[in-house]
């Protein structure tokens, strides 16, 4: 979550409050949205995009025994039945 850019949204959040609060200006308040939206895009943008190498680099896309054991049945499920089905043709 925090690779994947959930941290600008919490800075977003925190910019919008400094807006609305009485101690800053108007002008700071906007200052300080546009800064801490320009954060968080270039977090979801940057880290967004490499989050796909990342997982490959960490080895976390690869297929667990489970999964490829469910796969092999189902594979070997649909082979049955498309044989099946062709053999009443």
């Amino acid at each position: 979550l925090v690779w994947g850019g959930l941290r600008g949204a919490v800075g977003l959040a925190m910019a919008i409050i400094a807006d609305e609060a009485d101690f800053t200006s108007p002008q700071e308040g906007k200052l300080v949205v546009f800064f801490a939206g320009g954060v968080a895009v270039l977090t979801v943008l940057v880290n967004g995009g490499t989050t796909r190498w990342l997982m490959r680099w960490l080895g976390l896309l690869q297929p667990s025994e489970a999964e490829d054991t469910l796969h092999c049945y189902v594979h070997k499920d649909i082979q049955a039945r498309t044989r099946h089905t062709y053999c009443l043709l």
